[in-house]
């Protein structure tokens, strides 16, 4: 019953798509010209790299949740804060969306990616239920400054022609670095147990080392 629930909203949102006008082509845009295709940038390249190691680092929740029932929460008690972890990801994602536009996409995806590494941290060295839950809370703030904020970094690295490659590339870095890190964390929790996971968190820390040394092409040397 709760997977059919589910799926209202899902078709819904599929119905919604329909819904949308085509954007507008900007006036004095020549009509027939087929769309320019440029290779990505070094600072894409390189921003790409960040976002593979945070992606190796910031394990599967699944994982998370596994720790949090090691340290005795019952299983209502993992779910809520399952939900808990969601909801703030969607409410902290709007108010993360303007600090882009206060701050940088960079800036933000750093915040983000330091976030995520000390929340998995945080659930490695934790020995209560209740440090888990606020170090599953980190993981929402994390995941909200780096899922649409990293798209934004991304594209304002290099020419409009490469968008399409990056986020492609992108989505294609994190989701093998992802299953990469966490099937070989989940390997190692049979032999180290929690040390995989400050394992992992210095990985993704890593990765946002490497996020701040990223500039644009265009960027001023002074």
């Amino acid at each position: 019953a709760v997977f059919i629930a589910a799926f209202v909203p899902c078709a819904l949102s599929v119905a919604l798509l329909w819904r949308i006008p085509p954007a507008r082509e900007p006036v004095g845009t020549p009509k027939g010209d087929a769309p320019r295709h440029e290779p990505i940038s070094a600072a894409q390249r390189r921003a790409l790299f960040a976002v593979g190691l945070h992606s190796a680092g910031f394990v599967s929740v699944s994982l998370l949740l596994v720790r949090a029932l090691d340290v005795d929460a019952s299983v209502n008690a993992v779910l809520i804060a399952f939900s808990a972890l969601r909801a703030t990801t969607a409410l902290a994602s709007y108010p993360a969306g303007r600090l882009v536009d206060s701050l940088s996409a960079r800036a933000v995806v750093v915040i983000g990616m330091c976030l995520a590494a000390c929340a998995v941290a945080v659930v490695g060295l934790a020995d209560h239920p209740t440090v888990v839950w606020a170090a599953l809370i980190g993981v929402g703030l994390a995941e909200a400054c780096t899922k649409a904020p990293v798209k934004a970094w991304l594209i304002s690295l290099g020419p409009p022609a490469a968008r399409g490659a990056v986020l492609g590339d992108r989505s294609a870095v994190s989701g093998v670095a992802a299953l990469v890190g966490s099937v070989a964390v989940g390997a190692a929790w049979n032999d180290s147990g929690q040390a995989a996971l400050l394992v992992a968190a210095f990985v993704a820390l890593a990765g946002a080392t490497v996020a701040v040394t990223v500039r644009p092409a265009h960027a001023p040397t002074n």
